[in-house]
This record gives C-alpha cells, sequence and structure tokens, in this order.
C-alpha cells in the first residue's frame, strides 16, 4: 500500500539548507531526503517574552511537538525565522496559529511553506525591518499544475493530494486571503515542466523545472488578496535582490518579484546553459 505523502521541505537558500533541493527542483513527497535535512534549531523556543514563541530553522514534527507543547493561554505571537518545510506540518501549525488567533511575526525570512501557510493563518501579520516573505509552491498550485500540462500523480496518491489542497483551502478561507494565492506563486517562477516518478517504498517524488525559484508578489498585489499586515515589505526586484543576498548571493536573481503569469503563459525560450535548473527527468510511472 502507498504511503501517504508529505510535501517535503525545499529551502530556497543553501545557507539555510545544505541539501539545496531546488537547485534541481526537486521537491520530494514523503521522507525522501529527509534524514540530513538540517535543524537551525530544534523545534521553537519560548522568548523572554511569554507570550511569544520563537520558531527557527526548518518545519518539521519535531518542531510541531515542541510547539504544542510550550503554546499556552497565554500565548499571543509566534515569531518565525524559517526557509521552508515540510507542507503538512506548516499546515498543522498554521491551522493551530488560525484556531488561536495567534499574530505571526517574520523576523529574517520566511519562504515556502512558513510563507503560503503559516504567515497567511496570522490573524494579524507583522514583517521585521529586513525580513522578507518568499512564496514558492503549494499542494494546490502542483495539481493544477499537473492538470496544465498534462501531467497526473497516480491515481492512489490523488485522494490524499486532494485533502491536503482541501485543508489549504479552508485555511485561506478562514484567514480571508484569496486561494489565488495558492497558485499565483507557481504560474510567476514560470515553471517549464513536471514529472512524477516511485522511489523505494512506494514513496511519490515530483520534479519541476522553473525559471525562478520563488516569488515575492507587490504589497498591492497581497492586499488585493486579501492578506494586510504591518511592516516592511520589499518594493523592487532589485530590493529583494539584496534583502536575498544576505542569505545567498547567488541565487538572488532568482527570486522574482512582482509580475504574475498564467499557467499557460509560454515560457521564454531559454538557452539550456542559461537556465538555472536542469531539464525534467523522465521518470517511468510504475
Amino acid at each position: 500500500m502507498a504511503t501517504v505523502p508529505d510535501l517535503l521541505y525545499a529551502s530556497l537558500f543553501p545557507e539555510t539548507a545544505k541539501h539545496f533541493l531546488m537547485a534541481m527542483t526537486m521537491l520530494f513527497l514523503s521522507g525522501a531526503c529527509t534524514a540530513e535535512s538540517p535543524k537551525a534549531a530544534v523545534g521553537p523556543d519560548l522568548s523572554e517574552a511569554t507570550s511569544t514563541i520563537t520558531l527557527r530553522g526548518v518545519i518539521d514534527d519535531n518542531m510541531v511537538a515542541s510547539f504544542k507543547s510550550q503554546l499556552t493561554d497565554s500565548t499571543k505571537v509566534v515569531a518565525i525565522s524559517s526557509a521552508g518545510g515540510k507542507n503538512k506540518d506548516a499546515l498543522e501549525l498554521a491551522e493551530l496559529v488560525s484556531q488561536r488567533g495567534l499574530t505571526v511575526e517574520v523576523k529574517d525570512i520566511c519562504a515556502s511553506s512558513c510563507a503560503h501557510l503559516i504567515f497567511i493563518a496570522g490573524h494579524r501579520r507583522v514583517v521585521d525591518s529586513g525580513a522578507i516573505v518568499v512564496f514558492h509552491n503549494t499542494v494546490r498550485s502542483m495539481i493544477v499544475l499537473g492538470e496544465t500540462l498534462g501531467v497526473s500523480a497516480p491515481d492512489d496518491f490523488l485522494p490524499q493530494f486532494r485533502l491536503l489542497q482541501d485543508r489549504e483551502e479552508q485555511l485561506y478561507r478562514a484567514s480571508g486571503v484569496s486561494t489565488q494565492l495558492l497558485v499565483d506563486p507557481e504560474a510567476a517562477m514560470l515553471p517549464i515542466c513536471m514529472s512524477f516518478r516511485r522511489a523505494a517504498g512506494e514513496k511519490l517524488q515530483w520534479a519541476v523545472v522553473r525559471v525562478y525559484r520563488g516569488w515575492v508578489p507587490t504589497r498591492d498585489y497581497l492586499l488585493r488578496a486579501g492578506v494586510t499586515f504591518d511592516g516592511f515589505w520589499p518594493s523592487s526586484q532589485e530590493s529583494v535582490e539584496r534583502l536575498v543576498q544576505r542569505f545567498s548571493a547567488s541565487d538572488a536573481s532568482y527570486i522574482r518579484y512582482g509580475l504574475v503569469n498564467h499557467l499557460a503563459t509560454p515560457v521564454p525560450d531559454l538557452p539550456l546553459e542559461d537556465r538555472p535548473f536542469v531539464a525534467c527527468p523522465t521518470h517511468p510511472q510504475r
């Protein structure tokens, strides 16, 4: 029997995660490369202010367990610095944040599942000066992308994907945020191709080749989507690159700012050597 898939951690910055999965644009489902995933901190730590819980590093089941053990009635704020993590764990944290009406404060960076789920779930959202929020992809966007490209996950996995997608959409509706934000970042990154394969133990892996590795929308876009927040937000591609260079100078130009595409938008015919990623492998589906 196939195992339940987990959308694996894919950091956008190699300094934050040695195993920079997005360098090959490989997004793995269910534990394929989790053993060596770095942990900047073992779960969240309580700050000096007992009303605030600080989360640092990879979003995984350890962080969820520690967060739950320290969550109290006095908790009001979640201060986070994370380049991403497992979708199901980030979703569980986000649902707790939403249910408790907590404020989410971004310290330094909030990328991938941190941005899509935990940042969005905040009853109030605050971005510290010089911090950056980078959107990436979601289960919903992977389903839509597969449908657009005519590539589908094996039938035995689709019901589980749909359940995760439904939870993402429920979180957005509870937060008063447009579900279009679950898909637009994928379109903005200009996806080229996508493929699936089964790995050892019947775990499912997928690969997506994109022109960009992440997306920072404009403040106006977020406001239109229902994402209100206080604090800092970059205003240009140049300012995004300056912020990203704090984490990885080599990757800065591959974080896109502002523009939104449709998933059907033709991708520029870039010479292979000018593309930041390798071509999609062709994996036969078993």
